[in-house]
């Protein structure tokens, strides 16, 4: 991590005093966005020295400082200092809301940032910072996205959001040792203390010491804790995986439970899911034109079975692209719907209308492509698998990577993870809906695909992770490419990636965790009448039960 973030961040080493104290600890940052904050901060709490207004009248060409020292020096009768305020002030510093909108069509991410900067300076709002870290994200990777981070931690040092983002991205990164040291700059300051316990546990966790982290955290309390759901969800997961380290599964199982009621959104239906999907696959399509795009794969199965994993060895390749997770099924879902509910008559109409809509699909992919010299795509989101029936319809040449893991490893996996909210993922609140939902995903697809057939490769996560290069060769083979040396290379091309998974940390770090797996520690829970579901499965795949 960059020395100059934790510089900024030591602005919290001292204890918190008093506003005007710590808004003059800002305004003495060497950092532009932290010192303009602190500037304006001053000025709202009517005490910027006397001897630093013809700095405040200079610094006014910026939103953020001029609306606090319009009202300042108005307040305090300095009309003439007011005025040369209006005189410098440059409103057109904002951007206008169409530079961001065109900037998020053209999916420039570099430019996202630069708009959320310049949002900063107009109007001093933190979430712009927030934004810019999630671009600078996107266009760069986890170094340049703390820095935003550490500038959103500083201006907030009573609200553990920012600081939160801070430390979950440097966790993600693998970055433990810049870990320990922004919290023992929150320890020196006395800031956001209760997360401050939760990440140190999960350093000790990575330690391998569970007995301390549950130790670390022993003091919280669920029901008096007032942070934000996804601190109490981490709580949560610690203490579930520290009980798990130390062998006590039962108590573990309770702690994920509980990790599993933390921010669950009131407005998501999980069965809608599933509803839609079916709804559509039994619908009526007349035979579309052959597919030209032979150079796009689909990579499938079920989230938690290595599909991260080779999809960065993949993309690592200099002749392939790789997509994480992007919308573009949904994209052609969304017209297919339309289609359907406009009733168009016509068979050719309707051929025309349906063609549309699945080019609408390539046309996401395409609006996305960045990398010269790619020649083959490979289109990875493995939830996608559900939509078999319809996507045979559409896509009856397309062919497929699936990833196939023990059943009960990724239920158990899907389970213990934190998803992005959404319909589908709302199925891993409960094991027996986690057991429910693999078992019907995987009967839609292998009602699709009964048998082995050439369009789908099918890949051991065991395998992979056992005997990646050969693996690797496979996928490479299946994709019509020959071997390239930097899919070995796969961890560091992933240091400048967005992390869009919860695999990414395992991702960053190589090979060197091998074979992951631990359902039979929790024998007990698939001995159920939902575990059942899983054991033709497990038979199907040829594991052990």
């Amino acid at each position: 991590m960059d020395p100059e973030v934790l510089r900024m961040l030591s602005i919290l080493s001292r204890p918190l005093t008093t506003q005007i104290e710590y808004s003059q600890r800002l305004a003495e940052s060497p950092d532009q966005y932290v010192h303009l904050a602190g500037v304006s901060a001053l000025l709202d709490l009517g005490a910027a020295p006397r001897g630093r207004w013809g700095d405040v009248v200079r610094e006014s060409r910026h939103g953020v400082v001029a609306s606090s020292a319009y009202r300042f020096f108005m307040a305090n009768f300095e009309y003439g200092l007011a005025e040369k305020v209006l005189d410098v002030f440059e409103p057109l510093e904002r951007p206008g809301a169409a530079e961001g909108m065109r900037a998020a069509l053209q999916r420039d991410a570099h430019h996202l940032v630069a708009v959320e900067a310049r949002q900063f300076l107009s109007d001093g709002r933190v979430e712009h910072l927030m934004l810019a870290a999630d671009q600078a994200e996107t266009a760069s990777g986890w170094r340049e996205a703390v820095v935003w981070l550490a500038r959103a931690t500083v201006l907030q040092p009573t609200a553990p959001g920012g600081a939160y983002r801070l430390l979950r991205t440097l966790e993600t990164a693998n970055q433990f040792e810049a870990i320990e040291a922004v919290l023992d700059i929150f320890d020196k300051g006395r800031v956001f203390p209760d997360l401050a316990s939760v990440i140190r546990g999960a350093l000790l966790l990575h330690a391998k010491d569970p007995r301390g982290a549950l130790q670390s955290v022993a003091r919280l309390r669920l029901s008096e804790m007032k942070s934000a759901a996804p601190i109490r969800a981490r709580l949560c997961q610690i203490r579930a995986a520290a009980h798990e380290a130390l062998g006590q599964y039962r108590d573990a199982l309770k702690w994920y439970q509980e990790f599993n009621k933390q921010g669950v959104p009131p407005d998501l239906d999980k069965r809608s899911y599933l509803a839609t999907i079916e709804r559509l696959g039994r619908a009526s399509y007349p035979p579309l034109s052959a597919d030209p795009h032979r150079d796009h794969v689909m990579m499938l199965g079920f989230p938690r079975s290595g599909t991260t994993l080779l999809e960065h060895a993949l993309a690592a390749h200099p002749e392939v692209e790789t997509f994480e997770e992007i919308p573009s099924l949904t994209r052609m879902v969304l017209r297919v719907e339309q289609i359907l509910e406009d009733r168009i008559a016509g068979e050719e109409d309707r051929r025309a209308a349906f063609e549309e809509a699945r080019q609408r699909y390539y046309g996401e992919i395409e609006r996305r492509k960045s990398k010269p010299g790619a020649r083959v795509f490979v289109d990875k989101l493995p939830i996608r698998t559900a939509w078999a029936r319809l996507m045979e319809k559409f896509f009856p040449e397309q062919r497929y990577i699936f990833s196939i893991r023990h059943p009960y490893d990724v239920v158990l996996s899907c389970f213990r993870q934190s998803f992005t909210p959404n319909a589908a993922m709302e199925n891993f609140r409960t094991l027996e809906d986690a057991c429910d939902f693999y078992d019907r995903v995987m009967t839609i697809w292998f009602d699709a695909f009964p048998g082995e057939i050439e369009r789908v490769l099918y890949v051991r996560y065991e395998a992979l992770a056992g005997d990646f290069e050969n693996e690797a060769r496979r996928a490479l083979d299946f994709l019509g490419v020959g071997w390239s040396d930097d899919v070995l290379r796969f961890a560091e091309f992933s240091e400048g990636r967005k992390v869009a998974t919860p695999s990414y940390a395992k991702v960053r770090g190589g090979l060197a965790l091998g074979v992951q797996s631990s359902w039979k520690n929790y024998r007990f829970v698939f001995d159920t009448p939902h575990g059942a579901k899983l054991h033709k499965w497990v038979e199907r795949f040829g594991y052990d039960r």
